[in-house]
């Protein structure tokens, strides 16, 4: 393989992979319809990503700077990710 095909196939599985964390991050958003399951940690992580998101509509910032909001990406996946477990373990 050489370097240029090498470096095509992993930069689509990057964006595959942060298309995926981005989707579950955004299911993670379903919580909120369910306000009496709603967790402060979880509110405080979609206003953070909201802030950033506004931010980012108003100010071009370098691409550098979008890594900080994926770690709460990355929690909000993993809170979608813990509600089906959940829902898994209780149906079976």
């Amino acid at each position: 393989m050489s370097n240029g095909i090498t470096y095509k196939v992993l930069n689509f599985i990057n964006q595959i992979f942060i298309v995926v964390i981005d989707f579950l991050a955004l299911f993670s958003l379903i919580k909120f319809l369910d306000l009496k399951s709603l967790e402060k940690g979880q509110v405080l992580m979609t206003i953070i990503l909201l802030i950033y998101f506004g931010v980012y509509l108003f100010i071009e910032i370098m691409p550098r700077y979008a890594y900080a909001p994926q770690a709460f990406m990355f929690i909000l996946a993993g809170v979608f990710i813990e509600k089906v477990i959940n829902n898994k373990n209780k149906v079976i």
